[in-house]
């Protein structure tokens, strides 16, 4: 069992040192209470820990600048879920079994209070013998998994170099600032498949409150797959088109692992047989009626054929393009 809340606390003039002084006497003053009595922590439900976590912090917030009364515990839907209109907050999660890792809150966090600018992790290991870890959010969340949305994982035992972050070569207020999270994760898994030569995809495109792509098929269904034949000839001209911008590559050299991920992923369309919906083997004699001195792959003319669609389109389709085609976006020097 996994639960998770947010304590906040009100900043005034307290910096970070401060927050981290008030945190580490936290875990120390919770370690102890568990080592004295371990029965109390075994079968503590999430809404006991996060009242015990509160007093806990205001009890040991008299050695410190912060002040009792400014650390309150509030119910509701929000990140953190406990604010005291405050600066600093303290995410509470808990697992029954006896390891560091559980699951964590959304990378988007679309409904964090605009207040708080730093927060701790407060995890308690209640399997074994209990004991309770304190620290800086961002340095304990070291993948990204998809339950309902994209969430973080937490590893409290992970190192500053083991984050999520430090792997994407970015920041958790980078990310979390962004108006392109979602997408910079997939292009960060895109390239990690690439690196470690996986025919892997991130099969989420869109999160609760992100659009979704300018080019999806209008009759697209989030809950269903659909199989390649069910489309209608406009449909299919247009998923074609796609795959030439995005994937002109794989197309010349009938590469079509990625491709077919791609279909499945971003329009849950499956497709058996590639090569048989793309149709472009073979060699062509003739381009616009004129005949060529030698023959070209069939797949050249399609490119061509579909030129003018490509330049009509191309537009709607710069987030993918940033992910599977980059070079594209290149400007010219």
């Amino acid at each position: 069992m996994v639960d998770g809340n947010v304590i906040s606390i009100k900043k005034h003039d307290i910096n970070l040192p401060s927050f981290a002084d008030l945190m580490s006497k936290t875990e120390a003053n919770l370690n102890e209470k568990a080592r004295i009595c371990p029965k109390d922590f075994t079968s503590i439900s999430a809404s006991k820990l996060e009242l015990l976590a509160v007093e806990t912090m205001k009890e040991v917030s008299h050695s410190t600048p912060f002040k009792e009364e400014e650390i309150k515990l509030v119910s509701g839907l929000s990140f953190p879920d406990i604010i005291a209109e405050t600066f600093y907050g303290v995410e509470v999660k808990s697992t029954q079994n006896d390891h560091w890792t559980s699951v964590g809150s959304s990378i988007l966090e679309t409904t964090r209070d605009k207040n708080v600018e730093s927060i701790y992790m407060l995890f308690g290991k209640l399997g074994g013998q209990p004991q309770f870890k304190c620290r800086p959010y961002e340095e304990c969340l070291y993948d990204i998994t998809v339950t309902h949305s994209p969430r973080y994982l937490i590893d409290m035992k992970t190192s500053k170099q083991g984050s999520i972050f430090s792997k994407m070569n970015t920041t958790y207020d980078t990310l979390r600032q962004s108006n392109n999270s979602i997408a910079q994760v997939r292009k960060y898994y895109r390239e990690k498949a690439k690196k470690n030569r996986k025919g892997e995809m991130a099969w989420w495109i869109t999160d609760i409150g992100e659009e979704q792509p300018k080019n999806a098929l209008a009759t697209s269904d989030n809950m269903m797959i659909r199989h390649i034949t069910s489309l209608t000839k406009q449909e299919k001209k247009d998923l074609i088109m796609q795959l030439y911008i995005l994937f002109p590559r794989q197309m010349i050299y009938s590469k079509y692992i990625e491709p077919s991920m791609w279909l499945v992923a971003y329009h849950k369309l499956v497709c058996h047989n590639m090569r048989d919906f793309i149709s472009a083997g073979g060699q062509v004699k003739l381009i616009n009626g004129n005949k060529l001195v030698r023959p070209i792959p069939a797949i050249v003319k399609r490119f061509l054929d579909y030129a003018e669609m490509v330049k009509s389109n191309i537009d709607n389709m710069c987030a993918e393009l940033d992910v599977f085609n980059p070079d594209l976006l290149k400007k010219p020097h």
